[in-house]
């Protein structure tokens, strides 16, 4: 029966054992790069994070971890005072010669990238060749009340000499300053008590299979994502929706009235007193603050140009004899379409995520070498 139903349609037969065989290799090819992929990058951002006593966490000195992540593969350097650089290496803690220091959270350690595809990495290399060296103090999960405790041991125990410091003030630290982070009797960065009602959700049939095929495939993933791209007529469908609504908030205080409420407005106060105490500080060492703000995604969806986030930090650099960059510019934009913004989305960011991705981090490193040229 299964012989004569094969005789009697030959191209369907062909193609049928064509599609069939191209998927076999498929899984095949996968399989082996996710051999390789496991032996090569398997170790774990664990591997590499440690704890600190001061300031709550930090990088381990002078290691490397290869990792694997949905957006590809990337390789962490730490240098002996366990900040991500561009290989291990010694940083000597005096030197002849100016020095910048940049901190903030996540964005500015440059998660899920190489160091030389970061903003910092850049910026580097760039001041490498004007005889400048540059650290890159970023965390992720940092905030103000780390940022002064952090540069305090660095000046004071560490007796690590820079002279200026950028600090990229994240929308999240308002969420961080109010519910994450407190001061313990002797001045150390402690946890309060997490909230656990960040939005949760399960994937239904489709999602398991898309996450399937996207683990043991390439290009049935890749060709079927296509398509369903291709087909997508709603912003629900879109794959960085979920940044926009209800699955993160941290983004939304200045564009949301009752999330400033709930906890904005606190966070901001607690915001402010730490960037008072870490400007107090530099000015007593003689170093320069320059604070850097950039948007999330939802800032662009919604045209948050003129954003409360630009404002407060714009007034307080400038109360505070401070230099002030604000990035908000190169990425929001007033009056365009959705395709248009879907369209910056998706140049900017790591697909699936909210971090800037290698041409985001460009469009800034060629900001700061501007800005700082000018």
């Amino acid at each position: 029966m299964a012989n004569n139903l094969f005789e009697n349609n030959p191209k369907k037969t062909i193609i049928f054992f064509i599609v069939t065989s191209l998927l076999i290799l498929d899984f095949v090819f996968k399989g082996l790069l996710n051999l390789y992929d496991s032996v090569f990058f398997n170790d774990n951002i664990q591997d590499i994070a440690t704890s600190h006593e001061v300031y709550h966490h930090t990088f381990k000195p002078n290691k490397s971890v290869n990792l694997k992540s949905d957006s590809g593969n990337y390789t962490i350097f730490t240098n002996s005072l366990g900040f991500k650089d561009d290989k291990i290496n010694h940083v000597e803690k005096n030197i002849n010669k100016k020095r910048i220091i940049l901190i903030g959270d996540s964005f500015t350690e440059g998660v899920l990238l190489n160091f030389d595809k970061t903003f910092a990495g850049i910026f580097k290399k760039y001041l490498a060749e004007k005889n400048i060296d540059l650290l890159n103090a970023g965390r992720g999960g940092y905030s103000p009340i780390i940022y002064w405790s952090k540069i305090k041991n660095l000046l004071e125990i560490e007796k690590v000499e820079f002279d200026e410091l950028y600090v990229f003030v994240d929308l999240s630290d308002t969420w961080d300053e109010y519910y994450t982070y407190d001061l313990n009797d002797d001045q150390n960065v402690i946890l309060r008590n997490i909230p656990t009602s960040q939005a949760k959700h399960s994937e239904n049939f489709i999602g398991k299979t898309k996450i399937f095929l996207k683990e043991n495939t390439i290009f049935t993933y890749f060709f079927l994502n296509h398509i369903s791209d291709s087909l997508s007529r709603n912003d629900q469908d879109k794959i960085w929706y979920n940044f926009i609504v209800n699955g993160i908030h941290f983004d939304k205080w200045p564009i949301n009235k009752s999330v400033y409420n709930a906890w904005g407005e606190k966070g901001i106060k607690l915001q402010l007193k730490y960037m008072n105490n870490l400007k107090k500080l530099l000015d007593e060492n003689k170093i320069k603050l320059t604070v850097v703000v950039y948007p999330w995604i939802s800032q662009i969806w919604y045209e948050d140009l003129d954003s409360l986030h630009v404002k407060i930090w714009e007034d307080w650099a400038k109360n505070n004899n401070s230099n002030f960059i604000n990035l908000f510019p190169l990425f929001v934009k007033t009056g365009i379409s959705d395709s248009k913004k879907d369209k910056i989305i998706n140049d900017n960011f790591i697909r699936g995520d909210f971090h800037f991705n290698e041409n985001g981090n460009m469009i800034i490193a060629k900001e700061l070498i501007k800005k700082f040229v000018n």
